[in-house]
């Protein structure tokens, strides 16, 4: 008669452990992001004319520390680069570099203020380029602690008492 009733809580337990749990279905966009959750605004999002072999300098300033992503792009008009490249810099330090487009992560300690540096060598005919360059914080640096839900605590108590009335 005992082990009925512990075996009667303890799928009691598991029942209540089990309807507390929620359930969901989000739908996602095409880049897999769920609706409701934001991405981080971008640092910097800067498009730019190169005309000859010249630099472009664009200073920015960063606010938090963590990793930031750093994406430079040959947008082809109107012909694609000779070479096109791109340096994270402060007034005294590089702290990355890309010698053709494509990303780079990128890790700061901000505050601070930075220069992004872009080099280029537009193609002969045209002698124009035009480039995209975009700074986003990738994490915080850290994240948030993920609390345990609470149908993990009823259940947890429910083995807890499954236990204490064994013992007795």
């Amino acid at each position: 008669m005992k082990s009925r009733r512990v075996a009667a809580l303890a799928l009691a337990s598991i029942a209540a452990a089990w309807a507390a749990a929620p359930v969901r279905a989000e739908l996602l966009d095409a880049e897999g992001n769920a609706a409701g959750i934001s991405r981080a605004a971008p640092v910097l999002e800067d498009v730019g004319f190169i005309t000859g072999n010249s630099t472009v300098s664009t200073a920015f300033s960063i606010t938090a520390s963590g990793t930031y992503t750093v994406t430079l792009t040959d947008l082809l008009f109107p012909d694609p680069f000779q070479s096109l490249a791109l340096a994270i810099t402060s007034a005294t330090t590089t702290f990355g570099s890309l010698t053709e487009p494509g990303s780079v992560d990128v890790i700061l300690d901000g505050p601070m203020q930075l220069f992004a540096l872009v080099f280029g060598t537009p193609d002969a005919v045209s002698g124009i380029g035009l480039y995209g360059l975009a700074i986003t914080l990738s994490d915080g640096g850290g994240s948030e602690p993920v609390p345990l839900p609470a149908g993990a605590w009823l259940l947890l108590s429910g083995l807890a008492a499954l236990l204490a009335r064994r013992r007795a």
